[in-house]
């Protein structure tokens, strides 16, 4: 009795038996109930749609932040209208809107825009109707939830009491990627974060575009109240508008005050609570189409204009398999004169399904792998060493650049006599990293002061609206022309300008010698 299959065969047509029994079945699956998605913000507009498992509808959410109402919705392939089906409109029977209150305790200077926040949020609260689901979060460096999502307004509204501005550095993105993380599974049709802040963000590590991506996976709305520290500093508030812009969210921008517009602190969820759904069938898109992919324009009238909002539409095609069955068993060596009469028994030993060109495959799995796997690691390799000598490059770039020479000095006035150079034009000084000149002392505030070079040797010094002001030779000032030899009290750190450098000191004095007359002709 003989194996008429080589080892390398066999191990070869288990493979495919193991492939046709369970992974062929497997990827057959996933291809026939794939759901093709996408989620587009277009301006005011913003449309959730889900191609169906069999392809042959298109369920579409739609919700207008400045809660315009849509008077019709249009569908067109190739110059053709598609019918529309309108479903129902938002806020439904079993709807329900999930906000999070997220509040900035980052400074201790400003415990006065937190007491405004309570306020804020006591009101907004007021507003709420029984589909509204609250939860409330402060940050600093972390985040802290102090009450879930899902309670009271009266839970809310007692935690909101104890908020304290205790912080000291404030990693917005960070935070706002955790407090994601933590809404995501919440089951809410509409999830929104409303945001307290001034736009201050000190993060090294995380960025704008990682808090975007995370919001539009999670279907999560940013809402923006931004509290500006100072007319220089309300530049910072463009990080939360265009939190909210690319979110589909509100922006809402207080005053010099801290008061914010009545009308929304009245009417605060109508961003979120509008819109519906509607379906579009594709059967005529599927009797004429020509790809497996195409194109649709989706149509939202409103009173102020239309916004078109383009579409893909795919077609998943089965692949279609041949496979054919080989019945393989152990038999004797059969005479060569009877080899014609040979009929295979009744019963055999193994069935193995495999695809008819098993040569084709097998050649690919022992050398088409390995060559892959091979190129990938030159190109590894190839990849490193390039990065390697560019960082060696710029390395030997930067070593060419030439010395800065400093304009002016701040000495500390302290054991220490710590000079820090002033080489800017604008030089910020204050408590936080993002500073040229940062003080580490509690009593100075994040962004504290500012030295402006005028010109030449002049520079103008201006108070931030620090919380401990600023004095120049024990005189307080809000703006002031440096002299040599000023002494700058910013919180309770002296500071002695001077336009000398470090070697003055060093100099030998010209002394006087007695010089000869010139001669008088």
């Amino acid at each position: 009795m003989i194996n008429i299959i080589p080892d390398k065969m066999a191990y070869v047509m288990k493979f495919n038996k193991y492939f046709s029994s369970v992974l062929l079945p497997l990827f057959l699956v996933l291809v026939t109930t794939q759901v093709f998605a996408l989620t587009r913000v277009n301006g005011d507009t913003t449309i959730s749609c889900h191609q169906s498992s069999n392809m042959q509808n298109l369920s579409c959410h739609y919700r207008n932040s400045n809660a315009e109402p849509v008077l019709s919705i249009s569908a067109e392939y190739a110059n053709t209208l598609l019918p529309v089906k309108e479903g129902s409109s938002y806020p439904g029977k079993d709807s329900i809107t999930a906000v999070l209150f997220m509040v900035d305790t980052s400074d201790p200077a400003r415990q006065n825009v937190i007491d405004k926040n309570k306020e804020h949020i006591r009101k907004i609260l007021s507003s709420s109707r029984e589909y509204h689901r609250f939860g409330l979060a402060n940050f600093d460096k972390e985040l802290t939830l102090d009450a879930p999502i899902g309670s009271d307004s009266t839970v809310i509204n007692n935690a909101a009491n104890n908020l304290k501005a205790t912080g000291t550095t404030t990693e917005l993105y960070r935070n706002m990627l955790e407090a994601i993380t933590l809404f995501r599974d919440v089951d809410a049709q509409r999830k929104s974060i409303f945001l307290f802040s001034d736009g201050l963000a000190e993060d090294k590590a995380y960025f704008h575009n990682d808090v975007i991506q995370a919001a539009k996976d999670a279907g999560i709305i940013i809402t923006s109240i931004g509290y500006p520290r100072s007319v220089p500093q309300s530049v910072s508030l463009q990080t939360l508008r265009r939190l909210s812009e690319e979110t589909g969210g509100k922006y809402i921008e207080a005053d010099n005050q801290f008061n914010i517009p009545v009308d929304f602190l009245n009417q605060p969820f109508t961003s979120l609570d509008n819109g519906g759904d509607f379906n579009v069938p594709l059967h005529k898109i599927i009797d004429n189409k020509v790809n497996d992919e195409t194109n649709i324009r989706l149509k939202l009238e409103t009173d102020i204009g239309t916004t078109i909002i383009p579409v893909s539409i795919k077609f998943k095609l089965v692949p279609v398999v041949h496979t054919q069955t080989t019945i393989i068993e152990k038999i004797s060596a059969p005479d060569e004169s009877k080899k014609q009469a040979i009929t295979p028994p009744a019963t055999p030993v193994q069935i193995v399904t495999q695809p008819s060109k098993s040569n084709k495959f097998e050649a690919w799995l022992w050398y088409v792998i390995p060559a892959a796997l091979f190129v990938l690691m030159a190109l590894t390799v190839a990849t490193f060493v390039m990065m390697l000598k560019r960082q060696n490059k710029n390395q030997e770039n930067i070593m060419k650049f030439p010395e800065v020479k400093p304009y002016a000095f701040l000495v500390t006035q302290d054991e220490s006599k710590a000079r820090y150079p002033i080489t800017r034009t604008t030089c910020r000084l204050g408590r936080s990293k993002n500073n040229e000149i940062t003080l580490r002392d509690s009593s100075v505030s994040r962004r504290h002061a500012e030295i402006h070079r005028d010109k030449g040797d002049e520079f103008t010094l201006i108070d931030l609206n620090s919380l401990n002001g600023v004095f120049v030779n024990s005189e307080k000032i809000g703006r002031y022309k440096l002299k040599e030899g000023d002494i700058v009290e910013i919180g309770d750190v002296n500071l002695r300008f001077t336009l000398m450098p470090v070697d003055y000191q060093l100099e030998e004095a010209t002394e006087m010698q007695d010089t000869r007359m010139p001669p008088i002709h």
